[in-house]
C-alpha cells in the first residue's frame, strides 16, 4: 500500500511538471516580444514545441495503461487543434470590396456634382444691365424599393451672384447686390431600374430610358435615352479599367455614331462626367456645365475629389 501511494505521488508530480512545461512553451510561443510574434509563429514550430514537452510526461511517467491511452488522445487533439489557430491568422485578408456589381442600388452611395452658369444679361427699362451667375452643388442618392428598383433623390445648394451697372445721364454707375444662397431637397427625381446589366431611368409618368449598359463589348453599338432617339446612338470605342475604392472596375469609352461626342462610364458608378450625361441631347451636352466631382460610399470618398480637392482612393 505504501509503495502504491508513493507511485501515485510520483505520478502526480510528473503530471504537474509536464503541464508546467506545456504552459511555459505555449506562453513562450505567444509572447509578443519573442522572435515570432503571437499567432504569426509558424504552426510547425508550435507543433514541435508542444510535442516535445508533452512527450516528457505523457510517455515517460509511471501511469496506468488506461491513463496513458487517455493522455495519448489528448496529445493528438492538442497537436492538431492549436496549429489551426495559428494558421487561421496567416491567411491574407481580401481587400475591401464594394458590395454591389454593375450599379450601386445602395442607400449609402452619393454622387456629388458641381456646376456654374452665367445667365444671360438683361436690361431693365433700358437703364440697367445685370448679369447673373449661378453656382450649384447637387447630391444624388437612391432609396431602394426592391432589389432591382430604387427612387433617385437630389439635394442641393444654390448660390446666386449678380453684377450690374446703371446708365444715368451718359455715365455708368455700378450696382450693389447681396449674394443669395438657398438649399433644396431631398427632391424625388425619378426611378432607377436595374435589368440584368442595364440601368434605366424613368421620370414620373414617362417611359423608361436607357441610362447605362454594362453588358457591352468592344465595338458594340447602343442607344442611350429613348430607343428612337438616333442622336443618342454610341459605340464602344475602348474598354479599360478605373479604380473605384480599393478595386478596379471596367471603364467603357463611348463615341457618338453621328457626332464627335465622347464620354466614359465606369462599372459600379456610372458616367464620369455627370450622372445624366448619356441622356443629354447634342445641344444639352454642349451647354451642360454640371460635372461629377466625387462619389461617396458610407461618406467615404471612393472616386473623384472632395470639397478640399483631395483625391479619392
Amino acid at each position: 500500500m505504501q509503495n502504491l501511494m508513493q507511485n501515485l505521488r510520483f505520478y502526480d508530480a510528473q503530471v504537474a511538471k509536464g503541464f508546467d512545461l506545456m504552459k511555459n512553451e505555449v506562453e513562450k510561443s505567444f509572447e509578443p516580444n519573442s522572435d515570432s510574434i503571437g499567432l504569426n509563429q509558424s504552426s510547425s514550430k508550435i507543433k514541435n514545441n508542444l510535442t516535445d514537452c508533452l512527450m516528457r510526461f505523457l510517455f515517460f511517467s509511471r501511469a496506468t495503461f488506461f491513463r496513458r491511452c487517455l493522455q495519448r488522445i489528448i496529445l493528438v487533439l492538442i497537436i492538431f487543434a492549436i496549429p489551426q489557430i495559428g494558421c487561421a491568422s496567416d491567411k491574407p485578408t481580401e481587400p475591401d470590396r464594394l458590395p454591389w456589381d454593375v450599379f450601386p442600388m445602395n442607400n449609402d452611395v452619393k454622387w456629388v456634382e458641381t456646376g456654374h452658369y452665367m445667365l444671360e444679361g438683361f436690361k431693365d427699362e433700358g437703364t440697367k444691365y445685370i448679369i447673373e451667375f449661378r453656382y450649384d452643388t447637387s447630391t444624388f442618392f437612391v432609396r431602394l424599393i426592391t432589389e432591382n428598383q430604387a427612387e433617385l433623390y437630389a439635394t442641393g445648394i444654390v448660390k446666386l451672384e449678380r453684377e450690374g451697372w446703371e446708365f444715368i445721364d451718359g455715365g455708368m454707375k455700378e450696382l450693389k447686390f447681396e449674394d443669395s444662397v438657398w438649399t433644396y431637397g431631398p427632391t424625388l427625381q425619378g426611378h432607377i431600374h436595374l435589368e440584368n446589366k442595364k440601368v434605366y431611368y424613368q421620370q414620373t409618368d414617362k417611359e423608361k430610358e436607357l441610362l447605362y449598359d454594362f453588358g457591352l463589348r468592344l465595338n458594340d453599338t447602343t442607344t442611350f435615352g429613348r430607343p428612337y432617339d438616333t442622336a443618342g446612338e454610341y459605340f464602344v470605342a475602348s474598354i479599360d479599367s478605373a479604380k473605384l475604392g480599393n478595386e478596379y472596375r471596367k471603364r467603357y469609352r463611348f463615341k457618338s455614331v453621328y457626332g464627335n461626342w465622347f464620354f466614359s462610364v465606369i462599372e459600379g458608378m456610372g458616367c464620369d462626367i455627370c450622372f445624366f450625361y448619356p441622356l443629354l441631347g447634342p445641344i444639352e451636352r454642349n451647354h451642360n456645365k454640371d460635372r461629377l466631382r466625387g462619389v461617396y460610399y458610407k461618406d467615404k470618398l471612393i472616386w473623384g475629389y472632395d470639397i478640399l480637392g483631395n483625391k479619392g482612393e
